[in-house]
């Protein structure tokens, strides 16, 4: 069983590891071999938008608004070998 994860905003498609790649190396070309390798890697990733977002929001508020928190939600898939 291989594994990939979607990062959705607001119920919206954003990321697919299978197309974009793994956020930190975890995944061959962002497919897993466990569950929990992708839910590592979309937790990386969801952190690091965050992470971002509030950079961005500190260095220029008016240009820049802060992320809301929840807005982003994961979505681990079983794919085929």
């Amino acid at each position: 069983m291989k594994f990939k994860y979607l990062i959705y905003k607001d119920y919206e498609l954003i990321y697919d590891s299978e197309k974009e790649g793994s956020c930190y190396g975890c995944g061959e070309e962002g497919i897993f071999d466990s569950y929990e390798d992708a839910q590592d890697d979309a937790n990386e990733w969801m952190s690091c938008w965050y992470q971002g977002g509030e950079i961005l929001n500190l260095s220029n508020p008016g240009d820049y608004d802060a992320p809301e928190e929840g807005c982003l939600s994961c979505e681990i898939e079983e794919i085929d070998d």
